[in-house]
């Protein structure tokens, strides 16, 4: 969500056809580099080995600024578990 710029509580009905496109090409890509480098550093193999993909957002990175704007991180409660992203990369409401 992170490197297609979108946040990841926009609803998918107001997901454009660029977004889509975009999100589309941004999970391909992430997931080559995940499964190269043997998984997320958030979680563990079988044998308790942290994967090597380090991720851009999650609870690693919370406190660091965002990569791109250098802006502050966000946490939000989402279905159950936790969202993280940057309110100026990735605003849930749209810019005229």
């Amino acid at each position: 969500m992170f490197n297609a710029g979108i946040n990841p509580r926009l609803p998918l009905e107001k997901l454009t056809d660029d977004d889509k496109s975009r999100l589309f090409k941004s999970v391909k890509q992430t997931l080559l580099k995940m499964t190269a480098a043997g998984g997320r550093d958030t979680e563990k193999d079988i044998f308790g080995r942290s994967g090597g993909y380090e991720t851009v957002m999650s609870k690693r990175t919370l406190s660091q600024p965002c990569p791109v704007c250098g802006g502050a991180v966000a946490r939000q409660a989402y279905l159950g578990g936790n969202v993280y992203f940057c309110p100026v990369c990735q605003p849930l409401e749209r810019r005229s």
